[in-house]
């Protein structure tokens, strides 16, 4: 008897550590239920927001394609998939539109309760515009050649060589890019019609100039700090082909640059893996060409 106390009295602890382990499981897993209802709701919420910063995104596009001041209303519900958002008022606000949308995400992908979403937004409008470049009393363009050729401004091509001559061109500023955002940039170019290459390909890479020049007075060191003119890393670049004729280079960033404050001296135009390349000029058939797709704020 004495013996059964005993081994009873021993089994205690063993028994409640048992019951607490189950009280601690029977706890983690009901948290875990209410973790994972919480993360459902969360995950809900967060893609019902989706949708509604979606619809006021799509009234921005829209009244920016009919320029500053419009409150034109995409009317009927817009269909995403898990859901849908409708653009209930456009009206107007300081430099910009104010707009209110409802989003809703379909019951067959929701939980038990579908979110729903009001959200009101002031936005500030852009009107898109375009620009395309080519000669201008503003514009300029020449070569510069390491074996001293100087003066060969109003030539029909500009000449690059592989570390022997470098093509210089300068547009015309437009004022109105200041503080705009560049959505596209290119600089077109035509290449004569049977450029040499050294093997298959070459490139043609395009750098910012960082010094003032005169086309009728540059030359390979002058005005230039360092030999072949005074330009900055590459802001884009185009493969050549034996084939290549019309060249599109895209230079957003460059041009953004400029839109910015950034000093703009034009571009010079370099080669790699190129014996010669001849490029009209604004004197040639088809001259450099600069197009520019950008957005201007709407002003109070």
């Amino acid at each position: 008897m004495k013996r059964r106390m005993q081994d009873g009295i021993m089994l205690l602890p063993v028994v409640l550590a048992l019951a607490v382990v189950g009280v601690l499981a029977f706890s983690m897993t009901r948290e875990g239920g209410m973790g994972a209802a919480a993360v459902d709701a969360d995950y809900e919420i967060a893609r019902v927001r989706y949708l509604a910063e979606a619809g006021v995104t799509l009234a921005r596009w829209q009244n920016e394609q009919e320029g500053c001041g419009s409150t034109k209303r995409h009317t009927a519900p817009v269909v995403f998939p898990g859901g849908r958002v409708t653009i209930d008022r456009v009206g107007k606000a300081p430099n910009g539109v104010s707009v209110d949308v409802s989003a809703s995400l379909d019951a067959a992908t929701a939980g038990a309760t579908p979110a729903t979403l009001a959200l009101s937004r002031e936005v500030q409008m852009r009107t898109v515009k375009e620009a395309d470049l080519d000669e201008d009393e503003k514009s300029a363009d020449t070569y510069i050649g390491s074996g001293g050729a100087t003066n060969v401004d109003k030539q029909s091509n500009l000449i690059v060589a592989d570390g022997k001559s470098h093509a210089l061109i300068r547009f015309k500023p437009i004022p109105e890019l200041k503080d705009s955002v560049v959505a596209r940039a290119e600089l077109r170019l035509e290449l004569d019609a049977s450029p040499k290459l050294l093997g298959a390909t070459g490139t043609l890479t395009v750098h910012p100039i960082e010094r003032e020049w005169d086309p009728k007075n540059v030359s390979w060191t002058a005005p230039w700090t360092a030999p072949g003119g005074d330009a900055g890393p590459a802001a884009g670049s185009v493969q050549l082909r034996t084939s290549s004729e019309e060249l599109t280079i895209r230079i957003d960033a460059l041009v953004q640059d400029w839109a910015s404050g950034v000093p703009e001296f034009g571009m010079l135009v370099k080669s790699q893996g190129v014996t010669e390349a001849r490029i009209d000029s604004f004197e040639g058939g088809d001259e450099p060409e600069l197009v520019v797709r950008y957005y201007t704020l709407c002003k109070k």
